[in-house]
């Protein structure tokens, strides 16, 4: 489980960050990074109806998306926000293809240290 210092939950958090954030696309998932002047990262993830339409597939990739990024969390840069969408092909993945590509598109937008 994410620890709640890690966690983005308010909606207006959410909305800045889509407002003002940067892009980095995969395959399967897509980030929006915005700084958030804290000394920590937090994460919010969201899986839309248009992936599936069964609440128990939605959750299974947000808890896969969860841990792989619980996982990474002591390599990311601190004082970002950032949100994880996910992709249709995010129900066939495994938990090892979706922490590689986190971690792909965290080096790829230069979060990684």
């Amino acid at each position: 489980m994410l620890p709640k210092l890690h966690r983005l939950t308010k909606g207006s958090d959410f909305k800045r960050v889509y407002s003002t954030g940067r892009n980095a696309n995969g395959r399967r998932l897509r980030l929006k990074l915005a700084p958030n002047g804290l000394k920590q990262v937090r994460v919010g993830v969201v899986v839309a109806n248009s992936v599936s339409k069964h609440a128990t597939k939605r959750n299974k990739v947000k808890r896969l998306i969860r841990e792989a990024i619980r996982v990474q969390l002591a390599h990311i840069k601190p004082g970002m926000d950032i949100v994880i969408s996910a992709n249709n092909p995010s129900l066939t993945a495994t938990f090892q293809d979706m922490q590689s590509e986190l971690a792909w598109l965290l080096t790829r937008a230069k979060l990684r240290t």
